[in-house]
């Protein structure tokens, strides 16, 4: 009698022990798959050892799951935190090109009031007029990019309308953006002072249109410069409406002519820069400045030679 209920007891033990490691639904499934209807010891115990087997693997693969979780959190926010701080060195140029109530928070930035002021460092300038332009502009930038050198552009707007794309590119790559009136036409420009306003805010707002509503640029240069007596009541325009006007201390002389030899216009520069500390160069990069994209290199070469530092107006 004790030997059958021993019989009849201890395949109900390995069941209970199967459950526990399985799951009811789980036994209840394999048991299923058997073609016999009947439950012995032997397959009670088969199912408990695969069942076992499969626990361990599962615990295994639990236990390695959360050191490979840390070592790709690991990995991604060390990624995360190099894009976080890119990102913030990327948001200060930002903000310092494009509201101008920041004070400058890059090296290579200074305020147009203090362009010339003497700090013991010489300092160089290159500012671009009348572009963009698809046949100049372009390789400017190019060679600026080749010297590591960062420039102001004086942009006209009926050229920056026709070029937006130029305009793009001359942010993007870190360069300075400044008014040059809309049309560059003395005659009109200078009639009277509710076209100049004109010509002015027409020109913000198509730099606005291409960089967005946020870009805000508060310099500006006088097409042929701010040195006649009858360019006053302009200069209290520019005032009211936030800009400053800088003109130029040394320069190439590509503006005097068309297709001047580069020789010319490296010796101009030499002329011109020489006993100065703080230099502001004026060049050009509309479409007609063939020769002066054959004079920029060796003009680079010469201001550093010289130990000039090159640096871009605000």
């Amino acid at each position: 009698m004790t030997r059958k209920i021993c019989l009849i007891i201890t395949p109900l033990v390995l069941i209970g022990i199967v459950v526990i490691f399985m799951g009811p639904q789980d036994l209840i499934e394999q048991l299923s798959t058997k073609s016999s209807n009947t439950v012995n010891a032997s397959s009670v115990l088969v199912l408990a050892e695969n069942n076992g087997s499969n626990l361990a693997e599962k615990k295994a693969k639990a236990q390695a799951y959360p050191q490979r979780s840390r070592d790709k959190v690991k990995k991604e926010d060390k990624v995360q935190q190099q894009d976080v701080k890119e990102l913030f060195e990327q948001q200060k140029k930002e903000v310092s090109r494009k509201d101008g109530n920041i004070e400058e928070v890059s090296d290579i930035e200074v305020r147009v009031e203090d362009a010339f002021s003497k700090d013991g460092d010489k300092t160089a300038f290159l500012t671009f007029d009348d572009g963009p332009s698809p046949k100049t502009t372009p390789i400017v930038l190019d060679i600026l990019d080749e010297y590591d050198i960062k420039a102001t552009f004086f942009v006209v707007g009926c050229q920056a309308g026709k070029n937006n794309y130029l305009i793009k590119e001359i942010d993007n790559r870190g360069h300075a953006i400044g008014n040059h009136t809309y049309s560059h036409d003395y005659n009109k420009l200078y009639s009277d002072r509710e076209y100049f306003t004109q010509e002015l805010k027409k020109t913000e707002k198509i730099l606005k249109s291409i960089l967005g509503e946020q870009y805000n640029t508060r310099l500006f240069r006088f097409p042929g410069g701010s040195f006649e007596k009858y360019k006053q009541p302009f200069k209290q325009v520019l005032n009211e409406y936030g800009y400053t006007y800088i003109d130029w201390n040394a320069l190439s002389g590509d503006g005097e002519g068309h297709d001047i030899p580069p020789d010319r216009l490296i010796s101009k520069l030499k002329d011109t820069a020489s006993g100065k500390d703080n230099i502001i160069v004026l060049m050009h990069d509309s479409a007609t400045k063939k020769t002066t994209l054959d004079a920029l290199p060796e003009i680079i070469k010469f201001l550093k030679s010289k130990g000039y530092n090159f640096k871009i107006l605000k």
